[in-house]
């Protein structure tokens, strides 16, 4: 099985710390002039002065470094020219509207022999800490922002992402997620739903590994209609009935479970035998390597911070959305470094 993780030299750790530092000073695109006439091509009032390129490199600088937008704008004054540069507050508005899409900066693709190993998981974002002596005064609660993604094993980009609030479970998110990411990953799902319909065995090998708390009947049904092979662990007291247990997640039990017998034989066996046959299976579709997921998301939030600077949470979605832009393309320079030291 191909490792996730990249086994590379004190040189080559150095050059790619040394890429994305590079990164984060904002420098003149020779290709701005022509994005700004495409940006201002049919626009109706005032026309835009800077380019989204632009706003997006300030922005960098200022979620990597945790800077404010007036020391952003004095940062990139310096670098771009004063004429060249948005001020914070222009900088404000527009980072809001900027659109937000993962897809330009995900290089995983799939085709031919190659497989894509998925792992989803959730972590909680602590919202903005303005206004925390208000909350301890009315004795209010702060809550969480819990951010789920669905991560590449090989590459560690992520690859979709949802944003909720604590009241919102890690399951529910799981069908969108896996729709997302296939979609940014450049797999058709239109066409895997219709070749799954027919019983056609897609070419591409998509697999999804999955701690229980993605173990529902709905969550296996979706793999099963997109052709991926769902690896989520099941709960060691399940059944593989067919008294209304969905037939994808009945195969799953009894694969996991039982080693592959039937209903009947799985119902006879005690809990340390299904927990040994578990054992044998999490080895069997090296289950456990599904704990790079932790890796991925520790190191986003070590380079993005682990609190939303935005309050509204309209605009923490936004901000969540450029990070997540910002840790991919990193990953992506990271690996251009590598491989030229």
């Amino acid at each position: 099985m191909a490792g996730s993780r990249l086994h590379i030299t004190h040189a080559q750790n150095d050059a790619r710390y040394v890429e994305q530092g590079k990164q984060l000073l904002p420098k003149k695109d020779p290709g701005a002039d022509k994005e700004l006439k495409k940006m201002n091509r049919k626009k109706n009032g005032r026309p835009f002065k800077y380019p989204e390129s632009t706003i997006v490199m300030i922005a960098t600088m200022r979620y990597m470094c945790g800077l404010s937008y007036r020391v952003c704008e004095g940062a990139a004054a310096a670098s771009l020219g004063r004429e060249d540069t948005p001020d914070h507050t222009c900088l404000y508005k527009r980072l809001k509207r900027v659109k937000v899409s993962i897809k330009d900066g995900i290089t995983t693709a799939v085709g031919g022999d190659t497989v894509l190993r998925a792992i989803p998981d959730g972590t909680g974002i602590a919202p903005s800490t303005r206004g925390d002596w208000i909350r301890h005064k009315h004795k209010t609660k702060r809550g969480f922002i819990r951010l789920t993604v669905l991560a590449d094993q090989d590459t560690q980009e992520i690859l979709a992402y949802t944003v909720t609030d604590e009241r919102e479970g890690e399951s529910k998110q799981f069908k969108r997620l896996v729709e997302d990411g296939l979609r940014n990953a450049g797999v058709d799902t239109d066409a895997r739903r219709e070749q799954a319909k027919q019983g056609i065995v897609p070419e591409q090998k998509i697999e999804v590994r999955s701690d229980g708390g993605n173990d529902t009947r709905e969550n296996f049904s979706e793999c099963a209609k997109l052709g991926v092979r769902p690896l989520i662990r099941v709960n060691t007291r399940s059944n593989a009935r067919a008294n209304g247990v969905d037939k994808a997640r009945a195969t799953a039990v009894l694969d996991q479970l039982a080693g592959g017998a039937s209903p009947q034989e799985l119902a006879k066996l005690s809990k340390e035998e299904r927990e040994a046959n578990r054992a044998e299976w999490k080895k069997r579709v090296h289950y456990t390597i599904r704990w790079i997921v932790e890796i991925i998301i520790s190191s986003f939030k070590r380079r993005m911070g682990s609190a939303a600077k935005a309050v509204k949470m309209e605009n923490i979605i936004i901000e969540i959305g450029h990070k997540i832009m910002i840790h991919n393309r990193m990953l992506a320079v990271a690996r251009e470094a590598i491989a030229n030291a």
